[in-house]
């Protein structure tokens, strides 16, 4: 557990610290430190002067206390809004805590956006208590990841945990499989792209790795019928090799004029790539366009069903879309 909460704070030190360093326009370290001591009215030239260098450190995984960095956080937060959320998200107690129990998992959801707090659970009509949401319809998962933020991040790990937990076998095995695709779309927002793959092996050593409910629940015959399935997902290896398509996707995409120039467009575009077609396929037929085309109707198959389904689905303007949520 220890070395766990070790590793959950940090990644959470290499995020703050990317999520600082692009914000800032991806001037250097030594600059941002620089440009901080010179807000007078924010900054403390003490700290600076006797703590030099410490965005390297922090880029490079040293831990930020929040107690004892306190005045330096709420620095930065006056100047750049919304940074301190980063590292007083709930997602790194679910990814210091992979074998939480539904207790603990339940203080977690407490900072969470209260319309995914909804989704997560519902009223029991008997007893009129809270109660975890058991998924039947995997759409749901999907409209959980469709938030393509840090908040969809540690509610389907809690998921996957609750599932493990109650031995709900489908959503358990449906929520490893949209973490990981959550996982290579947060990819290619740029911070996160520092932390992927640190994050990602912390992820699948606690949370996807394990099969628990499916030795009690599931027959060997069905198991082997359906070995895709109720298999992991692949290790990062594979999902960085995703990611890197996803990368050329996006970019062809929005040089021919499919999608716009922005995270939430690009996010949603890469939702129903991952989910629902080959996408290698979709890559290929992109690199093969030389203009934008008049229509839909004029592009191949299934790029054609792509754009139709991504520009006709209602749902693509939702609240809170932006990585921190």
């Amino acid at each position: 557990m220890g070395n766990q909460r070790e590793t959950a704070r940090s990644i959470a030190s290499r995020l703050y610290a990317q999520t600082i360093k692009h914000r800032m326009g991806d001037i250097s370290f030594g600059k941002i430190e620089r440009e901080l001591l010179s807000t007078q009215e924010y900054s403390d030239p003490e700290f600076w002067v006797h703590y030099p260098r410490k965005f390297y450190r922090y880029a490079k995984g040293a831990p930020i206390s929040l107690k004892r960095s306190k005045k330096m956080v709420e620095t930065i937060e006056a100047i750049l809004p919304g940074t301190r959320r980063i590292l007083e998200h709930p997602l790194w107690l679910v990814l210091a805590n992979p074998e939480a129990s539904l207790g603990e998992l339940d203080s977690y959801t407490g900072t969470l956006d209260p319309a995914l707090i909804e989704r997560l659970k519902e009223t029991d009509k008997v007893t009129g208590n809270r109660t975890w949401r058991k998924w039947t319809d995997r759409s749901q998962l999907y409209r959980i990841s469709m938030l393509n933020n840090m908040d969809a991040l540690a509610a389907l790990l809690i998921l996957i945990r609750v599932c493990e937990i109650k031995n709900w076998i489908h959503p358990y095995i449906e929520a490893k499989w949209t973490v990981m695709y959550l996982i290579s779309r947060l990819a290619s927002f740029r911070p996160f792209m520092f932390i992927a793959e640190e994050f990602y092996h912390h992820i699948y050593e606690g949370f996807i790795l394990k099969n628990s409910p499916l030795p009690e629940k599931l027959t060997i015959p069905a198991v082997q019928y359906f070995p895709a399935y109720f298999s992991s997902p692949p290790n990062f290896h594979t999902i960085y090799g995703e990611i890197q398509v996803n990368t050329g996707i996006v970019w062809h995409a929005a040089q021919l004029g499919l999608v716009e120039e922005n995270e939430r467009e690009q996010m949603m575009f890469l939702f129903w790539v991952l989910h629902f077609f080959d996408r290698t396929t979709i890559d290929n037929q992109l690199k093969e366009l030389t203009q934008a085309p008049a229509s839909f109707d004029e592009l191949p198959e299934p790029l054609c069903t792509l754009m139709e389904y991504f520009r006709g689905d209602s749902r693509r303007d939702l609240p809170r879309q932006t990585f921190l949520g």
